[in-house]
């Protein structure tokens, strides 16, 4: 008897233990992240507005817009170059903005929310 109490220990062991095993391994082969250098900007979805409504950032800037409103938004440009999809409360989408000039863009479902990038050399 003692040694299917021992055997099962083992076995429930090995078992609990097998999942950081493979985690240490897998974790060991994969490439380090390397902490990116791009300037961000961060815009934030809230009250059924951009906020900042218009900004104006340098090129090769990144944008990242944040909905933090209960209600689905997207982050449409109006002349077509980028469209967010529905991104719900919490969720994000970004952007890098590589040449200068003015990106308009609005919500599709809320097409009174209207806001702006700036992008500079």
């Amino acid at each position: 008897m003692w040694r299917i109490v021992f055997l099962v220990t083992v076995a429930a062991l090995v078992l609990v233990s097998t999942p950081f095993v493979v985690s240490a391994v897998g974790a060991h082969k994969q490439p380090k992240a390397v902490a990116s250098q791009q300037p961000t900007r961060t815009v934030e979805i809230q009250g059924f507005r951009y906020r900042p409504a218009n900004i104006t950032i340098k090129r090769g800037t990144r944008v990242r817009w944040i909905n933090r409103d209960n209600a689905a938004h997207t982050v449409t440009a109006n002349n077509g170059a980028f469209n967010s999809g529905l991104l719900r409360k919490g969720e994000t989408f970004s952007r890098t903005f590589r040449t200068v000039g003015k990106r308009a863009y609005h919500c599709n479902p809320h097409p009174y929310m209207r806001g702006s990038v700036v992008v500079q050399r």
